[in-house]
């Protein structure tokens, strides 16, 4: 099952298609394993659904734990699970890189990929002397430049978000430099950290922009950001305020889960209050032309 939406996954990446349907159900689903978060004693059933669901929920198609706990080697502190209902949902460890799953390296291969399109710019620039070989040299780095546009990296950013921000807190609370591995992954928590509260904000100027400066039918603007407004009702302004609501949702739950210790039924009640404020605000703004 994790293998056919990993493949539906990069299907809509290679051929830029719209998945929203898809979307919207796995970020469902992705809020309702967070219940499980909750230090609440589950049924074993529901204990079994929520540990089939997650390796859908965060995209981890790799099983990268694995890889991850084999390739480094973190602090005994880094290593133990923040809580037995963390543990089960496979948040294993206070690492980011190891919580993060597939999405860290989806990140890596993407960076290097941007490193060969830089690569490639450079050449293109150095023979500009001899215009055929350049002109090819331009060409590889068009191609590579699709692969690296920002749709990519939205998308990967709403669908990584949740497990961004658990990956980030969980970190900093083993803040640590002893070796190499715990370096790296305290570097990326404090990065993530930066990253998870930024974003909303970020995307939310960037959807009033479009739909001030009436881009909301432009080609250029579409391919590039389609995946924040592209489903939206273009009269509607008040759908701008979609995705920093989604993302703050989930940064308010992931907060309440690891910062409000022993209290189960404050943490349950965040979740079902930010539950109803969310479903208020669909009903009443209907953001999406869709129902």
């Amino acid at each position: 099952m994790t293998s056919i939406f990993g493949l539906n996954f990069g299907l809509n990446f290679l051929l830029s298609g719209s998945l929203q349907f898809m979307w919207g159900t796995i970020n469902t689903l992705q809020l309702s394993v967070g219940v499980g978060l909750v230090e609440l004693n589950m049924p074993s059933n529901t204990k079994m659904l929520t540990t089939t669901l997650i390796g859908i929920t965060t995209f981890d198609f790799m099983k990268a734990d694995d890889v991850s706990e084999t390739l480094f080697e973190f602090t005994p502190e880094m290593d133990e699970p923040f809580n037995d209902n963390f543990d089960k949902l496979d948040y294993s460890t206070h690492a980011a890189i190891v919580n993060l799953g597939s999405a860290y390296y989806i990140l890596v291969a993407l960076g290097m990929i941007a490193l060969v399109k830089l690569q490639f710019k450079l050449l293109s620039h150095c023979t500009k002397k001899s215009p055929r070989i350049s002109e090819s040299f331009k060409k590889i780095e068009g191609f590579i430049g699709k692969m690296l546009a920002p749709s990519v990296f939205l998308r990967l950013l709403i669908e990584s978000y949740f497990d961004m921000a658990i990956g980030a807190i969980l970190n900093l609370f083993t803040v640590s430099f002893d070796n190499f591995s715990a370096f790296q992954s305290t570097i990326l928590a404090y990065i993530l950290a930066f990253f998870v509260v930024v974003s909303p904000f970020v995307v939310f100027v960037k959807v009033v922009l479009i739909f001030k400066n009436d881009k909301f039918e432009d080609e250029v603007t579409s391919r590039r950001w389609g995946e924040i407004y592209s489903s939206f009702r273009p009269s509607s302004l008040r759908a701008c305020f979609y995705y920093a609501f989604f993302f703050l949702r989930r940064l308010f739950i992931v907060l309440s889960v690891t910062m409000i210790q022993g209290l189960p039924i404050m943490q349950l009640a965040i979740q079902l209050y930010l539950t109803i404020w969310w479903i208020s605000y669909m009903m009443d703004h209907r953001p999406f032309e869709d129902p």
